[in-house]
């Protein structure tokens, strides 16, 4: 499973979390929308985006060692974090991998969508919904929301080529 499924069912499997389909824009951790057409050139790179910084607006211990972060990388296995996202053009999306992880599962494809800022990507049956903040031509920014518990967190992933 490439960084964005695999950070969600991570996260989900180890803390109990569920993805949810709305992100609260009006969270202190969220950047201005997109309002304006942005060039798919950008989104659609052929060298990809490989995860940068990623950011929960509430601590969280998801690898359940008892210590609570903000900076979501320090809780993820370093295996999910040299994966490199392409989404093509045709809107099929796959990972170059690096490492893997044990029990990471061998399926690499999805299908991508973007409908106005929710990049939404799927993979048997299973959607993952972002909301692209900003992409240019080194950096894409996005926001999600999980819930655990009843509580909802809002992460901020950066990507970078």
């Amino acid at each position: 499973m490439g960084i964005f499924l695999c950070i969600a069912m991570y996260s989900c499997l180890a803390s109990g979390m569920h993805l949810t389909s709305e992100t609260n824009t009006n969270d202190s951790i969220s950047e201005n929308r997109i309002t304006t057409d942005f060039n798919m050139d950008y989104l659609t790179d052929s060298r990809g985006w490989r995860l940068h910084k990623m950011v929960s607006d509430k601590s969280c211990d998801m690898n359940n060692d008892g210590v609570a972060h903000t900076d979501i990388l320090a809780e993820i296995p370093s295996c999910l974090l040299d994966d490199v996202l392409h989404l093509n053009t045709d809107h099929k999306a796959h990972y170059n991998r690096g490492l893997r992880c044990g029990d990471e599962p061998n399926n690499n494809a999805y299908d991508w969508r973007l409908i106005n800022q929710k990049l939404i990507m799927t993979q048997d049956a299973h959607e993952t919904m972002m909301y692209i903040v900003s992409v240019d031509n080194k950096k894409l920014v996005m926001t999600m929301s999980m819930e655990s518990m009843g509580i909802a967190y809002l992460f901020n992933m950066t990507f970078i080529h």
